[in-house]
């Protein structure tokens, strides 16, 4: 195996390791990712002369450097890059080459027509902000002929690879013909494979149907007509009203800070409950004596260090706020760690408005009085 083999393979591993563990230390991904880059320029270009080469004296030192490099595998080198970018997905960090990496491991995927890998990066494009890019455009383009043309599949694989897909499409709400054609093609796939045995879903795509259908019913009336005409509305909605006991019992208050929190609604006297169904969601509190809800987002609805939230935390905020929810947010770091300072915490937090429908970055309550930063061409 080349050095250069050897690189991407601990790339590669190391990326899956993190995912697995759920170890999120953006200072590393960024250095694996700055490797990763450089590794992959380095490749094409003319191999330096090795240490034995040296030793030989200046001209086999010359005569090594006209000699061409032997390239690592291609299929090494975009098997460490989709590793670190899918690595970079799931923990939220938004690599710095992520447009650089896209345009090495896009125009191959296209060409041998590779559905699974198309669709995990068309997912990753919404969720990097590079869906409006040259690249992430024409990798949507063949990942939409691709499922209008896609035979029913009942597997496993199948049906993550499309929950993966119906979350890119929906994110962002601007009319695009393309992607309403995937979306109707996409959910016409699961029907011809679960149209009349529902109960077979997987989970989570079952949950992904159910925002699905609620982003179209409230965002897209272009597609809600195309799924009309298909005849595919009656399957969205039985699948809007599946059962509950399919999805299970409601969790648990999932935190500490839950408990805290509502602790400090309970001392205030303000009625609520915890983990309500709103369906296709759950909300952390809502509130019972007005239409407000609280959502504690830890650190996995930020993407990396910073104060930007991630996708599914953007379009949970959007749609119930387009239900008419007032959607207030505490992020974990910025919770009060003293009890005493916890009920003016949640008195100030719910005297400020909620924000407006397009949440896009967190202002902490502590520090500020401001409220979170929403695009004011966004507020309604």
């Amino acid at each position: 195996m080349t050095r250069g083999g050897r690189t991407f393979l601990f790339c590669r591993r190391a990326a899956v390791m993190y995912k697995q563990l759920n170890i999120r230390d953006e200072v590393l991904f960024q250095t694996f990712g700055a490797r990763l880059a450089e590794i992959l320029e380095v490749s094409s270009g003319p191999l330096r002369p090795l240490q034995s080469d040296r030793r030989l004296g200046s001209a086999a030192g010359q005569d090594a450097l006209t000699r061409p490099r032997k390239r690592s595998s291609r299929g090494e080198a975009e098997g460490a890059v989709m590793a670190y970018l899918s690595a970079c997905g799931r923990l939220n960090i938004r690599p710095h080459q992520a447009h650089e990496f896209f345009n090495h491991v896009g125009p191959s995927a296209r060409a041998r027509h590779d559905v699974p890998r198309l669709v995990a990066l068309a997912q990753l494009a919404a969720k990097f902000g590079l869906a409006d890019t040259g690249e992430a455009s024409c990798i949507l383009a063949v990942v939409c002929t691709a499922f209008e043309g896609a035979t029913p599949s009942r597997g496993y694989a199948s049906q993550a690879i499309t929950g993966q897909l119906l979350l890119a499409l929906i994110f962002d709400e601007s009319a695009c013909n393309t992607r309403d054609r995937a979306l109707v093609a996409a959910i016409s796939a699961v029907n011809s494979s679960f149209g009349c045995a529902l109960n077979s879903l997987d989970e989570q795509l079952a949950q992904q149907l159910q925002v699905t259908e609620l982003a179209c019913r409230l965002e897209r009336p272009g597609t809600m007509q195309m799924l009309e005409i298909r005849g595919l509305s009656g399957f969205l909605e039985g699948v809007r009203h599946l059962e509950q006991s399919f999805f299970g019992p409601l969790p648990k208050s999932s935190s500490q800070q839950h408990l805290q929190v509502s602790g400090a609604l309970h001392e205030l006297g303000v009625q609520h409950r915890t983990e309500e169904r709103l369906d296709p969601y759950i909300a952390d509190v809502r509130l019972t004596t007005n239409q407000s809800l609280i959502e504690i987002d830890g650190p996995l609805h930020f993407v990396g260090n910073s104060q930007r939230y991630d996708m599914k935390s953007s379009l949970k905020h959007r749609l119930l706020t387009k239900q008419g929810w007032q959607v207030h947010h505490i992020a974990w770091n910025d919770w009060p760690e003293h009890h005493h300072s916890r009920m003016s915490y949640v008195a100030r937090l719910l005297r400020k408005p909620a924000p407006g429908r397009h949440l896009l970055e967190y202002a902490p309550l502590q520090s500020s009085t401001s409220q979170e930063y929403v695009a004011p061409e966004l507020v309604e």
